[in-house]
């Protein structure tokens, strides 16, 4: 088993990033991610240059399983996560199937339900990654606070990282009364877990690190052999865990948190990195689309023309959510591509939870004209298949938001930017950081 290098794996540690988050009271139900008969493989992504570009690798098919390659991972059938009713116990926050398989079957468990995913592999500052990993929301009273995050696979624990024990290294526990606001909701600081006890959710500060409370795994067998799994930012470990333990697949690692975030809303951050040292893309491995992308080249025409642009399918019945930051420096917009079908409505919330900047909200149809200008509906839009009712402009305050219906299928996009006096230039400002959700109506 490779060994285990505390100042290499800080290193890694050091780039953690935020989450959204939601209003739902729903609590937590998992999944296991299982393939049989035909299984795909999905060779890494790679990081290569001196740029840290992506070199994307064709899948490999292969009849019946998999062999134990450092250089391959399973794609499995797409996984999600079953809301059911909330509930004041926390064994309403446990699996309704019980998540374990038989050692060194291969199978992979969902360490936490993927419904709610706002950060990938393909974060970028700059023209390089600076999130290898993926961060996955909270679901339930409390944006989850207190809900198991489990083994992904069969593992020996390498390192725990407490704040309790070591403050400096992993964050101080904010032991103090009250609530804190993250990710725009007020949440308890503690709150007695049972099998925990008390259980401080929070630090006031980062930590060396920047992990929180943090347990490592390294796999024995399966398609995780000898990869690397690090869960970050937990509420707390489970209580008699310990270096050295064996684990099995769905077993109970800790509780979900917010340790070392200081902005956002409790998540689980999860990265792997295989046995020859780098750093793989996640979502494949949890049923999910990829989300290693290729980071941007610096423009040689000025920064002023770039826009990152994203496309996105919305839940017909619920609400997609996504964090992003302006850290890069290199954007004046970040445009959401969406397709409305014909009487479909949305609630379009723009949240600031980061930087002193004003959040804007624009909204143009599939032809590119404007329909909505951040203030109110434009004449160029007035009798067209999209209607915009301003809710919030976000010029006075932290948040805009819109509901925007369609009278016709069409296509749209969402644009986020600032107001104009809280640029640089045309740029973003560097220290911006917001939470964009996208709601569906029910009963459009």
């Amino acid at each position: 088993m490779r060994a285990f290098a505390p100042l290499l794996t800080m290193v890694l540690l050091a780039a953690c990033a935020t989450t959204g988050e939601s209003d739902t009271g729903s609590s937590v139900q998992y999944l296991m991610i299982t393939s049989g008969g035909t299984r795909t493989a999905v060779a890494p992504e790679r990081r290569s240059g001196s740029r840290g570009g992506v070199v994307r690798v064709e899948p490999i098919r292969r009849e019946g399983p998999v062999a134990r390659t450092n250089a391959q991972l399973p794609r499995s059938v797409t996984a999600s996560a079953v809301d059911v009713h909330p509930g004041p116990s926390r064994h309403d926050f446990e699996p309704a199937v019980e998540p374990r398989t038989p050692p060194g079957t291969g199978d992979v468990v969902l360490p936490y339900p993927v419904t709610r995913i706002f950060r990938g592999f393909g974060a970028c500052r700059g023209n390089r990654h600076y999130h290898e990993a993926i961060d996955i929301g909270g679901l339930g009273p409390d944006q989850g606070i207190g809900t198991p995050i489990r083994s992904m696979n069969r593992a020996r624990v390498t390192l725990i990282g407490r704040g309790a024990d070591d403050p400096g290294e992993f964050g101080r526990p904010d032991t103090r009364g009250g609530t804190v606001k993250r990710g725009g909701h007020e949440l308890p600081r503690s709150r007695v877990v049972d099998g925990y006890g008390k259980v401080y959710f929070f630090t006031r500060d980062r930590g060396r690190w920047r992990s929180g409370n943090v347990v490592v795994t390294v796999g024995i067998g399966g398609p995780l052999d000898r990869h690397e799994v690090r869960y970050m930012h937990l509420g707390a470990v489970r209580p008699g865990l310990e270096v050295g333990d064996i684990v099995e697949p769905g077993e109970e690692l800790g509780v979900l948190g917010g340790t070392a975030v200081q902005e956002s809303s409790p998540h689980l951050h999860l990265d792997i990195e295989n046995p020859e040292g780098e750093k793989i893309d996640v979502a494949p491995l949890l049923g999910l689309e990829a989300t290693a992308r290729e980071c941007p080249e610096p423009s040689a025409a000025g920064k002023e023309a770039r826009v990152w642009t994203r496309a996105v399918t919305l839940p017909r019945c619920g609400k997609w959510e996504r964090e992003e930051d302006f850290a890069s420096g290199e954007y004046y917009a970040h445009d959401v591509l969406l397709t409305l079908e014909k009487g479909q409505k949305i609630n379009v919330a723009l949240q600031r939870t980061g930087g002193r900047w004003r959040p804007q909200i624009a909204v143009s149809g599939g032809d590119g004209t404007t329909v909505y200008n951040g203030s109110s509906a434009t004449r160029a839009g007035q009798g067209g298949p999209l209607k915009v009712t301003r809710r919030e402009s976000g010029k006075k305050s932290e948040r805009a938001v819109v509901v925007v219906e369609a009278k016709e299928r069409t296509t749209l996009t969402v644009r986020v930017t600032a107001w104009p006096s809280e640029r640089s230039g045309l740029l973003l400002p560097k220290d911006g950081a917001y939470a964009l959700a996208v709601e569906t109506a029910c009963d459009s």
